[in-house]
């Protein structure tokens, strides 16, 4: 995607719009048939935005980002 979409390299990021008994499935590519690994809840904290933003076929946009030692896509 053009520079300036999606969130700065280093920005920190909060999980919102996932019900309390839910999760939000960070995946190790972008692709809702990639590898899960590792899952968000609600409200949690210490997400943080690499700088790289993919938009896919279908049309879908992902962000990778790095929560406790891991880096995947959401």
């Amino acid at each position: 995607m053009s520079a300036g979409v999606g969130p700065r390299a280093g920005r920190e990021l909060a999980v919102f719009g996932i019900a309390h008994d839910d999760v939000l499935e960070v995946r190790a590519l972008p692709g809702f048939d990639q590898l899960v690994v590792t899952e968000l809840r609600s409200l949690d904290a210490g997400v943080t935005a690499t700088g790289h933003t993919r938009r896919l076929l279908d049309r879908s946009v992902w962000h990778e980002v790095e929560v406790g030692g891991v880096t995947g896509w959401a």
